[in-house]
């Protein structure tokens, strides 16, 4: 992750007492070597006390890729010499709230070099009165663990940020009738959502035949159930490597298509493969013409790489525990002995598509589902469980078994009195603060079953 480290200081102080400036600099640079040495990426700034120094800052931020900006006052800073800027720099904040100095003297020695918490305060309020979405993070620098939880907000913020700034592409329509996760282009724009339509002009280019090659022997050298002839092989191939080239072109983040009709846009038959291999790669996917959870599963994996996009299918009452699955889409690297099959469906093109099957891995999971409310305000649904392991028998499909943490009879209708979707991230071993901060950053209402 890279983060634009920003610390904030006051032009009175360089004028009156300017034998501090080299102290706050150097306590400035401490921090950001720190940093540094715990594997983040700062464009760090020279000390900036005044609104034309944070400007310039903020422009290197957004110009050198910043996913982040971390705030770091060493002394007072009055607020609306950065407060505009910050709100509307389009990146998340995160205000490191720390001193020089463990202990505070007697003797008041220190003062002038500890008194960061007065402009945290004032900036805070700053942004909390324009709705600005920061988040404080508050210790003593060698003394607690501030600095890895300011990283671990950070990932948080690299999601928020993602997302905000999303690059969907989408192959075929919609699915006629499904509606749950459609939001209006108002919304989408609003959430920094676009979409980039796969054009067959543009995008259906025929692969050159060495590329097509090597496409045919990777999947000829995985397990696979039952056998495909040598046209399967290189429609799917073709059929990858034409998304692959469309999510590279359009320097995408994700994409979704509709399996109804995704081969009427231009490749040869439903790329359920590259749909399960690119999420392997990080790219994010939903499916049936999703731009919206498509957006989301892609941001979470820039810091989870562990997640897939996924349904709930069918309750097990006896048991406690929900079926779920995807026709033909999965993380490939999720699943236990994963082992490769000829997708046949009447409402398939032929060639039939390949894809994967196999089990999903068992472990603690959080369903993190992004639910559109009244007046397409988003809200976070999560909740907690467990996946159970499943021995798929004959390779029929990709399934998994979720068992939440509440009762089956509670969970679900809790879930869908807040109005839950059927299209879901599922991710491994999260904390339950991450999806908290998350849905401070985006600004949307966090609910929890």
């Amino acid at each position: 992750m890279k983060l634009g480290f920003l610390p904030l200081y006051l032009q009175f102080y360089r004028d009156v007492c300017p034998a501090y400036d080299e102290k706050v600099a150097a306590f400035a640079n401490t921090i950001a070597d720190k940093l540094r040495a715990m594997g983040c990426s700062l464009i760090a700034v020279p000390v900036c006390a005044r609104c034309d120094e944070v400007k310039a800052a903020i422009k290197q931020f957004q110009e050198g890729g910043a996913e982040a900006i971390v705030t770091l006052h060493l002394a007072y800073s009055p607020s609306l010499e950065s407060e505009e800027l910050l709100a509307q720099a389009g990146l998340p904040i995160i205000m490191l709230d720390t001193t020089p100095d463990y202990e505070y003297p007697a003797d008041h020695s220190t003062l002038m070099t500890n008194h960061g918490i007065h402009g945290v305060q004032d900036l805070a309020n700053r942004l909390r009165r324009r709705r600005a979405p920061y988040k404080v993070i508050a210790g003593h620098w060698s003394e607690s663990k501030v600095l890895e939880k300011l990283l671990e907000v950070a990932r948080v913020a690299v999601v928020a940020n993602a997302f905000r700034h999303s690059r969907v592409g989408r192959i075929g329509g919609d699915f006629k009738g499904m509606g749950d996760f459609c939001i209006s282009a108002k919304a989408m724009q609003d959430n920094g959502i676009e979409t980039i339509n796969f054009c067959k002009e543009k995008h259906a280019i025929m692969p050159d035949e060495a590329a097509i090659a090597d496409e045919i022997a990777a999947l000829k050298a995985m397990p696979f159930a039952g056998e495909a002839d040598d046209e399967t092989y290189r429609t799917n191939a073709i059929s990858s490597l034409m998304v692959r080239n469309f999510i590279e072109k359009e320097q995408l983040n994700a994409f979704t298509f509709n399996f109804m009709d995704a081969h009427l846009s231009g490749v040869p038959t439903t790329p359920f493969m590259e749909a399960c291999q690119a999420m392997s790669r990080g790219i994010g996917y939903a499916g049936e013409g999703d731009v919206l959870d498509a957006a989301w599963v892609g941001a979470i994996m820039k810091s989870i790489a562990n997640t897939t996009f996924t349904e709930m299918f069918c309750p097990d009452w006896k048991c406690g525990r929900i079926y779920i699955s995807h026709m033909g889409e999965v993380t490939s690297t999720l699943l236990e002995n994963p082992v490769l099959r000829v997708k046949q469906a009447s409402f398939l093109p032929k060639p039939y598509p390949i894809t994967f099957s196999g089990g999903i891995k068992p472990g603690k999971v959080t369903i993190a589902n992004l639910a559109p409310g009244p007046d397409d305000k988003l809200e976070l649904i999560t909740t907690e469980g467990e996946l159970l392991p499943f021995q798929e028998t004959n390779h029929q499909q990709i399934s998994g078994l979720f068992r939440p943490g509440k009762n089956l009879a509670d969970f679900l209708p809790a879930y869908s009195q807040l109005g839950g979707t059927h299209h879901s991230a599922m991710c491994y071993d999260v904390p339950a603060s991450f999806w908290d901060d998350l849905a401070l950053f985006l600004g949307i209402s966090h609910h929890i079953i």
